[in-house]
């Protein structure tokens, strides 16, 4: 029996003018056996009866897609699929292309991949800054040991300095002070913690100390501030004179300052682990993190503080029951942080350094009037090593005790002529005083300085004073005016006149009865 699809596939070849050779050897190529093709042509043949080629007309070239070769190039070529052998015959179908499911499903999962690593690398690093600084508030509780280098600077603003000028009666404050700390804590054993800190002021001074084995020691190591701006007139010479013996007994020489127990110096592990886990449960703190360049074994990262969360922050460390809106108010009306950055061990994960600015208006405190800004501003910066690393802290090998120190201290000051001279200066100086307040007594009652000096209120303290050495006491008066001056033992001159003034400026003569030009 013909096979009804070949039959038709053969028709529609034939139709569309291949050659039956050529049909045959498609048919041959995909598997089909000869007698079944031989068979369904010779069924073609005698149910169509012969096929008579009708020949071109010589005269007209037909167009190239008229053209049966061509025609055939040029269409898809349908092929009959491959069969294996089988007793049943294979349906022969002109089917279009299959999508490459396979290839298109690899594509969208690699696409997914991809975009996925981006999307994921780009989520990494943008919170990378905030991992690392979170690794580091884990290492914080864990540190037993450290050194450090600091630097404190402090600045006041004109209103401040105003104002503890006015208070101490000081005429030469200064706006800005700078403090070194050199400091180095071991407490990998809690039960003998070992500490050592110097401290220095420029050239002012430079001090140190030690705690070992539950002993606090000091040496002072270098002295030399300029007391003058810190102390009236009237109290120099002796302060200066207590300074220079005080500089004798001490430098260069370890004291046993106390006994303390090892607690009075451990950190509180409990409150270090809540803060920086606080800090940890309030990211919205770090508002701001921007990659600075640090070290070669560093991160280095520049934090901008949201001023809000540091109050929320705060009210949380406070516990429950505080009220946030007034630390919010106050942080926001009183703080302004400049500057916050940090470094942190790229393999320790450690602070390695930090550096800080702030300022705060001191006002808000109610440490002084209200008013004007009163700007306090700080600068911080530090750096830290030999974490967790045992330090070489010890104890001196000799030291003195405070008694033994003052019991020097008190023999000093009964055989120092410059204390003595001092203490002569000092009743000068008292004299002195209570000679301007009864001039100026005089002038009220009698409306001039004439003849003050033939007074007893004049005469008593004058004796009193040039009997206590040194060149004699000189006054000068006008009807209107009067300063009295005197050259002190110490070779300083200290001078009063009419206007209150009281110092160690003394320029006055018979024609200018001022202390002061």
């Amino acid at each position: 029996m013909v096979n009804q699809e070949l039959l038709a596939y053969i028709k529609k070849k034939i139709g569309k003018g291949s050659s039956d050779e050529e049909i045959k050897q498609i048919l041959i190529d995909t598997g089909w056996k000869e007698e079944a093709i031989e068979e369904t042509f010779d069924f073609l043949k005698t149910a169509e009866g012969p096929r008579t080629e009708i020949p071109e007309p010589p005269q007209e070239m037909p167009e190239p897609y008229e053209m049966p070769e061509l025609r055939e190039m040029l269409e898809p070529r349908e092929i009959p699929p491959a069969i294996s052998p089988s007793p049943e015959p294979i349906k022969i179908t002109d089917s279009k292309r299959p999508l490459p499911w396979k290839k298109i499903l690899i594509g969208v999962v690699c696409f997914l991949l991809v975009g996925g690593a981006v999307f994921g690398g780009y989520y990494y690093y943008s919170r990378r800054p905030l991992l690392i600084i979170g690794q580091a508030l884990d290492k914080i509780p864990e540190i037993k040991s450290f050194r450090s280098e600091n630097e404190l600077k402090i600045q006041v603003n004109d209103k401040i300095l105003e104002t503890l000028k006015q208070g101490a009666e000081l005429e030469s404050l200064n706006s800005e002070y700078s403090l070194g700390l050199k400091a180095g804590i071991d407490f990998i054993n809690p039960n003998d913690i070992k500490l050592s800190v110097e401290v220095s002021s420029g050239e002012a001074i430079t001090a140190e100390f030690n705690f070992v084995h539950n002993g606090l020691y000091g040496k002072l190591i270098k002295t030399g501030p300029n007391l003058a701006p810190y102390f009236k007139p009237g109290d120099l010479e002796e302060v200066e004179a207590v300074y220079e013996i005080i500089k004798s007994v001490l430098t260069g020489r370890w004291i046993k300052i106390s006994e303390s127990g090892s607690s009075q110096f451990a950190p509180d592990q409990a409150v270090i682990e809540k803060i920086c886990q606080s800090i940890k449960n309030h990211p919205e703190v770090m508002k701001k993190i921007t990659k600075t360049i640090g070290s070669d074994t560093a991160y280095g990262y520049k934090i901008e503080i949201d001023k809000n969360e540091v109050a929320v922050l705060l009210a949380d460390l406070a516990g429950q029951g505080t009220e946030l809106e007034p630390i919010k108010e106050f942080i926001d009306q009183n703080l302004n942080i400049n500057n916050l950055e940090i470094w942190i061990g790229k393999k320790t994960y450690l602070i390695e350094k930090l550096s800080v600015d702030f300022s705060l208006d001191i006002k808000g405190l109610g440490l002084m009037e209200t008013g004007e800004a009163q700007i306090l501003s700080v600068q911080y910066d530090g750096s830290f090593t030999n974490h967790n690393q045992a330090l070489a802290i010890q104890a001196p090998e000799t030291f003195s005790v405070p008694e033994e120190i003052l019991e020097e201290y008190n023999s000093a000051i009964q055989n120092s002529p410059l204390y003595q001279q001092a203490l002569k200066d000092r009743e000068i100086i008292s004299g002195m005083e209570t000679l301007k307040e009864a001039a100026i007594a005089f002038k009220t009652q009698t409306g001039s300085f004439v003849n003050f000096e033939k007074t007893s209120s004049f005469v008593t303290p004058w004796r009193a004073i040039n009997s206590r050495g040194g060149a004699p006491l000189v006054m000068y008066y006008l009807p209107e005016k009067f300063c009295i001056q005197k050259e002190l033992l110490s070779s300083r001159y200290y001078c009063v006149d009419y206007t209150g003034y009281s110092g160690n400026d003394a320029d006055c003569d018979q024609t200018n009865c001022d202390c002061k030009k």
